[in-house]
């Protein structure tokens, strides 16, 4: 139960600090912005951390199915953090992309939230590994606050933040990645 609450306050949090940077309405930098995203992203990596050490692993399923379930939990984490901390910044700095821009290229050019399915990829793993009802209903509030937080911030903060995020917006779907297309030869 502990986890879903600091969950809960890790994405309160977040939603607090967008909320923040709308009311400012803004495009420069906000005191104290990057601290309440680094206090919201700490306390859902706790409440994550707190369940995987308190989880009774249920034994209905097969070691093989939990180790899989494990490794892709493990895979979803980490491109969770690879597309959320990581991609922009060395994105941003390797195509020297203009501070005040949306970062567009790679896993950004599918769609403009690449970590929502990274992190249902991670949270959804996770709880089928853990097999409890309270896992299924840490996941449930999870990415439901990860969707609200998505939302928040492709309507509202985004355009404010980045100068070309809706001539971005009208190009890169929202959620649902756009696919290669295969070439004919």
């Amino acid at each position: 139960m502990v986890s879903i609450a600091t969950i809960f306050a890790g994405f309160m949090t977040l939603l607090v600090a967008e909320l923040r940077h709308l009311r400012r309405n803004t495009r420069l930098p906000i005191k104290g912005h990057r601290f309440l995203q680094a206090f919201g992203y700490s306390l859902i990596a706790l409440g994550f951390s707190t369940s995987f050490f308190d989880a009774r692993v249920s034994d209905n399923s097969p070691m093989f199915v939990r180790a899989i379930l494990l490794m892709l939990t493990l895979i979803g984490g980490a491109l969770l953090v690879w597309t959320t901390f990581l991609e922009i910044p060395l994105g941003m700095a390797k195509f020297k992309i203009a501070p005040g821009h949306a970062y567009n290229l790679g896993s950004y050019r599918r769609c403009r939230h690449p970590g929502f399915w990274w992190f249902l990829l991670f949270s959804a793993s996770f709880a089928a590994w853990e097999g409890s009802a309270l896992g299924f209903a840490r996941i449930f509030v999870a990415n439901l606050l990860n969707l609200l937080l998505i939302f928040l911030q492709d309507k509202y903060t985004f355009p404010l933040q980045f100068v070309n995020y809706r001539e971005y917006a009208a190009v890169v779907p929202f959620l649902i990645p756009k696919l290669p297309r295969l070439r004919k030869q």
